[in-house]
């Protein structure tokens, strides 16, 4: 007899393995905080760290790589996330894109519907919902934050063109 699903694990296609994670942000502090409180959830393993696009795009194509934890603005780099996003998914399209950001409105409305974004959450979001996204996205399972939502909902209401009118 074979043993109970993990509940915890439910929807993911190997039960056994934890969802393989890769942090970009340009900020050291930031990623690293990130990748230790994703490490504190046995479920989920930080495989890689990225400052820039161009290593977090060679990261994706060196390491299998379930779910990528991206902000949205890379500060002073050549690409920014959306637009490395719409990369990862044109390397890696089984890999699942969690946006977060401080900056959440027209332009995120825009890059979900292109490049496999699973997840939108507010660098304001507790801890617990960037965990929650991850865990989506590993289910395939789109989740944006309440904030997100509220703050794309309200970009929307003002400005027409955000919702490609």
């Amino acid at each position: 007899m074979s043993p109970a699903p993990n509940p915890d694990s439910a929807g993911r296609a190997d039960q056994a393995r934890p969802t393989r994670v890769l942090v970009v942000d340009d900020h050291p502090l930031t990623r690293t905080g990130i990748s230790a409180m994703l490490r504190q959830h046995a479920d989920l393993e930080v495989v890689a760290e990225a400052a820039t696009a161009d290593s977090a795009l060679a990261a994706v194509k060196d390491e299998l790589v379930d779910v990528v934890v991206l902000d949205l603005r890379l500060g002073r780099t050549k690409r920014d996330g959306a637009e490395l996003a719409g990369a990862i998914w044109e390397a890696r399209p089984e890999t699942r894109v969690v946006l977060y950001s401080n900056y959440v409105a027209d332009e995120t409305a825009m890059v979900l519907e292109g490049a496999n974004v699973f997840g939108v959450v507010l660098k304001t979001d507790h801890p617990r919902t960037l965990v929650a996204a991850v865990r989506s996205a590993a289910r395939r399972v789109p989740f944006i934050s309440p904030d997100a939502s509220a703050r794309v909902s309200q970009a929307w209401s003002r400005d027409p063109l955000a919702r490609g009118q």
